[in-house]
């Protein structure tokens, strides 16, 4: 069979690629958001402000999609030239994406323990309370869980997400062999058509309400046309580049798209905001961002760029840590504290939600600069081929870049 010849926009994608601050900092928000929408209750604080604007804020999981459609991109800028057919190329691939995850998800996992036995001591006991929670400890540490209702958001609720992105990253290099073969117009046209199939679960979901909420919010087949969309985002950076004021043309629109669909987010069925509605912002966004459209230069500075790296313990802790705190305002009473975040304590105290905040980002910093970064080192030099020149196989220039992805 002759081998197949690669067309002329694939030439630069073995260029050695420098780190997309801007997307850096676009992590933390999208973290942040998410923080927001779960313990951020203004009504409860009388605070009063906009129904629009408060409808933005409580839209705060979208967040989650952003970060699939970042994960799509930036994996697509680090790896687009991973070859399927090597197998050192992929092992290493998915080492690094082991070592970047894994880490944090059992600190998390470890954290969120007593919790989520005191949890099922509230509702069970005995055997049925040990099968309980084998079952569900055993599907958080492999990553399974958002393919299993009802286990989806057991333990760490957010690590369903992780669920998500294993999925994804076990079919990138298949993905990104497919797509890097399109032209510009091709990619998106691809794009679009992940749009749409984003849209077509929430919709059945419309029309046979009976189904399970698992159906849409959660299964990873569900999420995977996000973060292709997002990897055809990513394809395109690297084919063409726009000029810094069509960038931020692209950039502010994707933002005022965003803005105006989740202001008024309750004007559309269940589901739709959770499943790709917002795809055609968040590739605007991002593609912009990484054009260096503004705001990139805002989401770019040092401080933002600190927070970006503590981005993910900043989302995957950010339960525990409220708990934490409960446990701490409630004595340790034993009390089931996973169903008490709305509890006046918390949602009716707007120090409680800065001083948890706080905590929660520096607790993050932390993490990031002594667990995660070390964790992952050790991890990739443990699980990875020695062949640096592997294809597919991130050169030193890109570690850093490799380090903010998702």
């Amino acid at each position: 069979m002759r081998p197949q010849r690669l067309r002329p926009q694939e030439s630069n994608l073995t260029q050695v690629r420098s780190p997309l601050r801007a997307l850096t900092g676009l992590r933390f928000v999208a973290a942040f958001w998410v923080v927001i929408f779960h313990f951020f209750r203004p009504g409860r604080l009388g605070i009063a402000m906009p129904a629009s604007l408060h409808s933005i804020l409580l839209s705060g999981f979208c967040g989650i999609g952003l970060f699939f459609a970042l994960s799509g991109f930036v994996l697509s800028y680090v790896y687009g030239g991973i070859d399927p057919a090597d197998p050192i190329a992929k092992r290493n691939f998915w080492a690094a994406r082991f070592a970047r995850i894994y880490p944090i998800h059992i600190v998390g996992f470890v954290s969120a323990t007593p919790f989520v036995i005191l949890h099922r001591m509230a509702k069970s006991s005995g055997l049925g309370l040990l099968a309980k929670i084998v079952m569900a400890a055993a599907a958080s540490l492999t990553l399974t869980q958002a393919w299993i209702w009802p286990l989806s958001r057991t333990w760490n609720g957010l690590a369903w997400t992780l669920s998500v992105e294993v999925f994804c990253y076990l079919l990138f290099p298949w993905i990104a062999a497919k797509v890097r073969t399109l032209r510009e117009a091709e990619l998106v046209a691809l794009a679009g058509l992940m749009w749409v199939c984003a849209l077509l679960p929430p919709a059945i979901w419309h029309f046979v309400p009976s189904l399970p909420e698992f159906f849409v919010l959660d299964n990873p087949l569900f999420h995977l046309p996000t973060f292709v969309a997002g990897v055809a985002g990513g394809f395109l950076f690297l084919r063409h580049k726009v000029t810094v004021l069509r960038a931020s043309l692209c950039a502010v629109s994707g933002l005022a798209i965003i803005l105006a669909i989740t202001a008024f987010g309750r004007s559309f069925a269940p589901g739709f905001l959770h499943n790709g509605l917002l795809i055609p912002g968040f590739c605007l966004l991002i593609y912009g961002l990484a054009c260096n459209g503004w705001p990139a230069p805002v989401l770019s500075g040092r401080l933002m760029q600190l927070l970006g790296d503590a981005s993910y313990s900043i989302y995957i802790l950010q339960f525990c840590v409220w708990w934490f705190s409960f446990a701490v305002v409630t004595g340790f009473a034993p009390i089931d504290y996973t169903a008490s975040i709305n509890a006046d304590a918390m949602a009716g105290s707007g120090w409680f939600f800065v001083l948890n905040s706080v905590i929660l980002i520096a607790l993050s910093i932390l993490l990031f600069k002594y667990v995660e970064t070390p964790a992952r080192t050790y991890l990739r030099s443990r699980l990875s081929s020695p062949r640096p020149e592997a294809s597919g196989y991130a050169p030193d220039p890109l570690r850093r870049a490799d380090a903010r992805s998702n």
